[in-house]
Protein backbone atom coordinates (compact mmCIF):
# COMPACT_ATOMS: atom_id res chain seq x y z
CA UNK A 1 0.00 0.00 0.00
CA UNK A 2 1.46 3.32 -1.10
CA UNK A 3 -0.89 5.68 0.80
CA UNK A 4 -3.08 5.82 3.90
CA UNK A 5 -6.56 4.34 3.60
CA UNK A 6 -8.61 7.34 4.69
CA UNK A 7 -6.87 10.60 3.75
CA UNK A 8 -4.68 9.15 1.02
CA UNK A 9 -1.44 10.43 2.54
CA UNK A 10 1.56 9.04 0.62
CA UNK A 11 3.89 6.60 2.39
CA UNK A 12 7.64 6.57 2.24
CA UNK A 13 9.06 3.38 0.75
CA UNK A 14 12.41 1.76 1.59
CA UNK A 15 15.43 3.27 -0.12
CA UNK A 16 13.24 6.01 -1.69
CA UNK A 17 15.08 8.85 -3.33
CA UNK A 18 13.96 12.47 -2.72
CA UNK A 19 11.93 11.55 0.34
CA UNK A 20 11.15 15.20 0.94
CA UNK A 21 8.86 15.24 -2.11
CA UNK A 22 6.59 12.55 -0.63
CA UNK A 23 6.66 14.07 2.85
CA UNK A 24 5.81 17.54 1.54
CA UNK A 25 2.90 16.15 -0.47
CA UNK A 26 1.48 14.61 2.71
CA UNK A 27 1.96 17.86 4.61
CA UNK A 28 0.21 19.75 1.83
CA UNK A 29 -2.84 17.49 2.13
CA UNK A 30 -2.88 17.76 5.89
CA UNK A 31 -2.63 21.54 5.68
CA UNK A 32 -5.92 21.62 3.77
CA UNK A 33 -7.85 18.79 5.42
CA UNK A 34 -7.08 19.43 9.10
CA UNK A 35 -9.20 22.23 10.66
CA UNK A 36 -10.89 22.61 7.28
CA UNK A 37 -12.12 26.11 6.46
CA UNK A 38 -13.64 26.98 3.07
CA UNK A 39 -14.65 30.26 1.51
CA UNK A 40 -18.03 29.04 0.31
CA UNK A 41 -20.12 26.06 -0.76
CA UNK A 42 -22.39 28.18 -2.96
CA UNK A 43 -19.95 29.87 -5.37
CA UNK A 44 -20.14 27.96 -8.64
CA UNK A 45 -17.80 30.03 -10.82
CA UNK A 46 -14.10 29.23 -10.49
CA UNK A 47 -12.33 32.32 -9.03
CA UNK A 48 -9.97 34.05 -11.42
CA UNK A 49 -7.42 35.16 -8.83
CA UNK A 50 -7.65 32.99 -5.70
CA UNK A 51 -5.23 33.37 -2.84
CA UNK A 52 -2.86 30.55 -2.02
CA UNK A 53 -4.49 28.22 0.50
CA UNK A 54 -8.11 29.19 -0.28
CA UNK A 55 -10.54 26.29 -0.41
CA UNK A 56 -14.09 25.83 -1.76
CA UNK A 57 -16.71 23.10 -1.64
CA UNK A 58 -17.76 22.40 -5.21
CA UNK A 59 -21.52 22.97 -5.76
CA UNK A 60 -23.70 21.57 -8.54
CA UNK A 61 -23.11 22.97 -12.04
CA UNK A 62 -19.68 24.41 -11.20
CA UNK A 63 -17.95 26.14 -14.11
CA UNK A 64 -14.33 26.95 -14.92
CA UNK A 65 -11.30 25.34 -16.49
CA UNK A 66 -10.71 23.11 -13.47
CA UNK A 67 -13.95 23.24 -11.49
CA UNK A 68 -16.14 21.98 -14.30
CA UNK A 69 -14.41 18.59 -14.00
CA UNK A 70 -14.70 18.32 -10.21
CA UNK A 71 -17.44 16.26 -8.55
CA UNK A 72 -20.11 17.91 -6.41
CA UNK A 73 -19.20 18.25 -2.70
CA UNK A 74 -15.48 17.68 -3.27
CA UNK A 75 -13.01 20.18 -1.81
CA UNK A 76 -11.06 22.33 -4.26
CA UNK A 77 -7.97 24.08 -2.85
CA UNK A 78 -5.55 26.48 -4.47
CA UNK A 79 -1.99 25.43 -3.60
CA UNK A 80 1.33 26.60 -5.01
CA UNK A 81 -0.36 28.31 -7.96
CA UNK A 82 -2.57 25.39 -9.01
CA UNK A 83 -5.91 23.82 -8.09
CA UNK A 84 -6.06 20.49 -6.28
CA UNK A 85 -9.16 18.53 -5.38
CA UNK A 86 -9.84 16.25 -2.41
CA UNK A 87 -12.68 13.82 -1.80
CA UNK A 88 -14.91 14.68 1.17
CA UNK A 89 -15.27 11.88 3.72
CA UNK A 90 -18.26 11.16 5.97
CA UNK A 91 -17.79 12.89 9.30
CA UNK A 92 -15.48 15.57 7.91
CA UNK A 93 -16.26 19.04 9.27
CA UNK A 94 -15.73 22.41 7.64
CA UNK A 95 -16.31 26.02 8.65
CA UNK A 96 -18.07 27.94 5.84
CA UNK A 97 -16.83 31.52 5.90
CA UNK A 98 -19.59 33.21 3.86
CA UNK A 99 -22.26 31.51 6.00
CA UNK A 100 -20.46 31.69 9.34
CA UNK A 101 -21.68 28.11 9.88
CA UNK A 102 -19.97 24.86 10.81
CA UNK A 103 -21.05 21.97 8.56
CA UNK A 104 -20.43 18.25 8.51
CA UNK A 105 -20.34 15.93 5.51
CA UNK A 106 -22.84 13.10 6.04
CA UNK A 107 -21.71 11.09 3.04
CA UNK A 108 -24.12 12.81 0.65
CA UNK A 109 -24.14 16.52 1.50
CA UNK A 110 -22.63 19.20 3.73
CA UNK A 111 -25.26 19.84 6.41
CA UNK A 112 -25.36 22.13 9.42
CA UNK A 113 -24.07 20.38 12.50
CA UNK A 114 -26.99 19.08 14.58
CA UNK A 115 -26.96 19.86 18.27
CA UNK A 116 -24.23 22.47 18.04
CA UNK A 117 -24.79 24.84 20.94
CA UNK A 118 -24.72 28.52 19.96
CA UNK A 119 -22.16 30.77 21.56
CA UNK A 120 -23.08 33.87 23.53
CA UNK A 121 -22.99 35.76 20.23
CA UNK A 122 -23.80 33.29 17.50
CA UNK A 123 -23.98 34.87 13.99
CA UNK A 124 -26.77 32.50 12.87
CA UNK A 125 -29.09 29.97 14.48
CA UNK A 126 -31.19 27.36 12.69
CA UNK A 127 -33.73 25.24 14.58
CA UNK A 128 -34.68 22.14 12.59
CA UNK A 129 -33.50 23.97 9.46
CA UNK A 130 -30.50 25.85 8.03
CA UNK A 131 -30.06 29.53 8.82
CA UNK A 132 -28.13 31.91 6.58
CA UNK A 133 -26.93 35.51 6.57
CA UNK A 134 -30.30 36.74 5.25
CA UNK A 135 -32.37 34.78 7.79
CA UNK A 136 -30.02 34.61 10.75
CA UNK A 137 -32.71 33.04 12.92
CA UNK A 138 -34.60 30.29 11.08
CA UNK A 139 -37.16 27.96 12.66
CA UNK A 140 -38.95 25.08 10.97
CA UNK A 141 -41.89 24.06 13.15
CA UNK A 142 -45.67 23.63 13.07
CA UNK A 143 -45.97 26.17 15.88
CA UNK A 144 -43.81 28.53 17.93
CA UNK A 145 -44.48 29.44 21.56
CA UNK A 146 -43.21 32.58 23.26
CA UNK A 147 -43.88 32.13 26.98
CA UNK A 148 -43.59 34.65 29.78
CA UNK A 149 -40.66 34.12 32.14
CA UNK A 150 -41.76 32.26 35.29
CA UNK A 151 -38.28 30.97 36.14
CA UNK A 152 -36.03 34.01 36.67
CA UNK A 153 -38.78 35.15 37.49
CA UNK A 154 -39.97 37.82 35.10
CA UNK A 155 -42.83 40.28 35.53
CA UNK A 156 -45.46 38.10 33.84
CA UNK A 157 -45.36 39.99 30.55
CA UNK A 158 -44.41 38.54 27.17
CA UNK A 159 -43.56 41.08 24.48
CA UNK A 160 -42.06 40.69 21.01
CA UNK A 161 -40.10 43.81 20.05
CA UNK A 162 -39.55 44.61 16.37
CA UNK A 163 -37.30 47.65 16.08
CA UNK A 164 -36.28 49.57 12.96
CA UNK A 165 -33.55 52.13 12.43
CA UNK A 166 -35.51 55.05 10.95
CA UNK A 167 -39.08 56.09 9.97
CA UNK A 168 -38.51 55.20 6.30
CA UNK A 169 -37.47 51.64 7.21
CA UNK A 170 -39.83 48.74 7.93
CA UNK A 171 -40.71 46.88 11.13
CA UNK A 172 -43.44 44.39 10.34
CA UNK A 173 -44.85 40.89 10.43
CA UNK A 174 -45.02 39.43 6.91
CA UNK A 175 -47.34 36.52 6.14
CA UNK A 176 -46.59 34.47 3.03
CA UNK A 177 -48.14 31.76 0.90
CA UNK A 178 -45.64 29.64 -0.98
CA UNK A 179 -42.87 32.13 -0.01
CA UNK A 180 -44.83 34.99 -1.63
CA UNK A 181 -46.17 37.81 0.54
CA UNK A 182 -49.93 38.10 1.00
CA UNK A 183 -50.39 40.20 4.16
CA UNK A 184 -48.17 42.53 6.18
CA UNK A 185 -48.80 44.19 9.54
CA UNK A 186 -46.66 46.88 11.11
CA UNK A 187 -44.71 50.06 10.37
CA UNK A 188 -44.06 49.82 6.63
CA UNK A 189 -42.13 52.74 5.22
CA UNK A 190 -43.25 55.25 7.88
CA UNK A 191 -44.27 55.34 11.54
CA UNK A 192 -48.02 54.89 10.96
CA UNK A 193 -49.58 51.48 11.60
CA UNK A 194 -50.56 49.61 8.42
CA UNK A 195 -52.35 46.44 7.46
CA UNK A 196 -51.49 45.67 3.84
CA UNK A 197 -52.52 42.91 1.45
CA UNK A 198 -51.23 41.64 -1.88
CA UNK A 199 -52.39 39.05 -4.38
CA UNK A 200 -48.95 38.53 -5.94
CA UNK A 201 -46.36 39.55 -3.33
CA UNK A 202 -45.31 42.52 -5.44
CA UNK A 203 -48.17 45.06 -5.54
CA UNK A 204 -49.41 45.96 -2.06
CA UNK A 205 -52.64 47.69 -1.04
CA UNK A 206 -53.30 49.52 2.22
CA UNK A 207 -56.35 47.86 3.79
CA UNK A 208 -56.26 49.72 7.11
CA UNK A 209 -54.03 52.58 8.28
CA UNK A 210 -53.84 54.25 11.67
CA UNK A 211 -52.23 57.70 11.86
CA UNK A 212 -49.61 57.81 14.63
CA UNK A 213 -50.31 61.48 15.46
CA UNK A 214 -54.12 61.56 15.47
CA UNK A 215 -55.16 57.93 15.91
CA UNK A 216 -57.44 58.39 12.88
CA UNK A 217 -58.33 55.12 11.14
CA UNK A 218 -58.36 54.88 7.36
CA UNK A 219 -59.84 52.13 5.20
CA UNK A 220 -58.65 52.25 1.62
CA UNK A 221 -56.47 55.26 2.40
CA UNK A 222 -53.10 55.73 4.11
CA UNK A 223 -53.91 59.34 5.07
CA UNK A 224 -57.14 59.34 7.14
CA UNK A 225 -58.45 62.90 7.53
CA UNK A 226 -61.21 62.08 10.04
CA UNK A 227 -61.49 59.66 12.97
CA UNK A 228 -62.97 57.10 10.56
CA UNK A 229 -62.12 57.69 6.89
CA UNK A 230 -63.28 55.34 4.14
CA UNK A 231 -62.06 55.72 0.56
CA UNK A 232 -63.95 53.44 -1.79
CA UNK A 233 -61.79 54.32 -4.80
CA UNK A 234 -63.54 53.16 -7.98
CA UNK A 235 -66.03 50.99 -6.10
CA UNK A 236 -69.69 52.03 -6.16
CA UNK A 237 -70.26 51.21 -2.49
CA UNK A 238 -67.97 52.54 0.27
CA UNK A 239 -69.74 51.12 3.31
CA UNK A 240 -72.25 48.29 3.51
CA UNK A 241 -74.45 46.99 6.34
CA UNK A 242 -76.00 43.57 6.02
CA UNK A 243 -78.06 41.37 8.27
CA UNK A 244 -80.80 38.76 8.42
CA UNK A 245 -83.26 41.13 10.14
CA UNK A 246 -85.59 42.87 7.61
CA UNK A 247 -84.60 46.24 9.08
CA UNK A 248 -80.95 47.33 8.91
CA UNK A 249 -80.00 50.28 11.10
CA UNK A 250 -76.97 52.54 11.37
CA UNK A 251 -77.06 54.68 14.52
CA UNK A 252 -75.00 57.71 15.58
CA UNK A 253 -75.36 58.94 19.16
CA UNK A 254 -73.38 61.09 21.55
CA UNK A 255 -72.46 59.83 25.00
CA UNK A 256 -74.57 62.41 26.92
CA UNK A 257 -78.05 61.82 25.44
CA UNK A 258 -80.81 63.07 27.73
CA UNK A 259 -84.49 63.93 27.36
CA UNK A 260 -83.51 67.52 26.55
CA UNK A 261 -80.26 66.90 24.68
CA UNK A 262 -79.50 65.69 21.19
CA UNK A 263 -80.97 62.29 20.59
CA UNK A 264 -79.74 59.54 18.29
CA UNK A 265 -79.54 59.84 14.52
CA UNK A 266 -80.69 56.68 12.78
CA UNK A 267 -80.58 55.53 9.19
CA UNK A 268 -82.93 52.59 8.59
CA UNK A 269 -83.55 50.40 5.57
CA UNK A 270 -86.89 48.53 5.71
CA UNK A 271 -87.84 46.73 2.53
CA UNK A 272 -87.58 49.29 -0.28
CA UNK A 273 -87.65 52.28 2.10
CA UNK A 274 -84.58 54.18 3.26
CA UNK A 275 -85.41 56.32 6.31
CA UNK A 276 -83.64 59.00 8.32
CA UNK A 277 -84.67 59.78 11.90
CA UNK A 278 -83.71 62.34 14.51
CA UNK A 279 -85.21 62.39 18.00
CA UNK A 280 -85.26 65.12 20.60
CA UNK A 281 -85.38 62.67 23.45
CA UNK A 282 -85.12 58.93 23.23
CA UNK A 283 -85.22 56.61 20.22
CA UNK A 284 -88.11 57.05 17.76
CA UNK A 285 -90.85 54.46 17.86
CA UNK A 286 -90.31 53.43 14.23
CA UNK A 287 -91.20 51.62 12.00
CA UNK A 288 -94.90 51.51 12.86
CA UNK A 289 -95.15 55.18 13.95
CA UNK A 290 -93.79 56.99 10.88
CA UNK A 291 -95.54 58.07 7.71
CA UNK A 292 -94.95 56.80 4.20
CA UNK A 293 -91.76 58.53 3.09
CA UNK A 294 -91.83 57.40 -0.52
CA UNK A 295 -93.93 60.43 -1.42
CA UNK A 296 -92.85 62.85 1.34
CA UNK A 297 -89.68 64.88 1.53
CA UNK A 298 -89.65 65.93 5.21
CA UNK A 299 -92.62 65.52 7.54
CA UNK A 300 -93.44 65.21 11.19
CA UNK A 301 -93.43 61.68 12.49
CA UNK A 302 -96.78 60.41 13.76
CA UNK A 303 -95.19 59.99 17.19
CA UNK A 304 -95.13 63.77 17.80
CA UNK A 305 -94.26 63.38 21.45
CA UNK A 306 -90.73 62.42 20.32
CA UNK A 307 -90.49 65.46 18.02
CA UNK A 308 -89.17 63.17 15.27
CA UNK A 309 -88.43 64.25 11.73
CA UNK A 310 -88.62 61.84 8.81
CA UNK A 311 -86.97 62.50 5.48
CA UNK A 312 -86.74 60.57 2.25
CA UNK A 313 -83.05 59.93 1.67
CA UNK A 314 -83.40 57.43 -1.14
Amino acid sequence: MDESARLGLPYLIPNQAQKHVTVNEAFRKLDQMVQLCVQSKAISIQPEAPLDGEAYIIPASATGENWSGYAVNTIATFQDGAWAVFQALAGMRAYILDEAVMRVFNGADWVAMAGAAPSEESPVLGINTIADLSNRLSVKSDSVLLQHDDVTPGNGDCRLNVNKSAPAATASLLMQSGASGRAEIGLTGDDDFHIKVSNDGSVWRDAISVDKDTGFVGIGTDAPATPFHVNAGLANVAFKLEGTDPTIVFQMQDDTTTSTGNGPILFARTGDNTQFYTAGSDRCGWPGRDRDIKSLGAVECSCRRHRCRVANRR
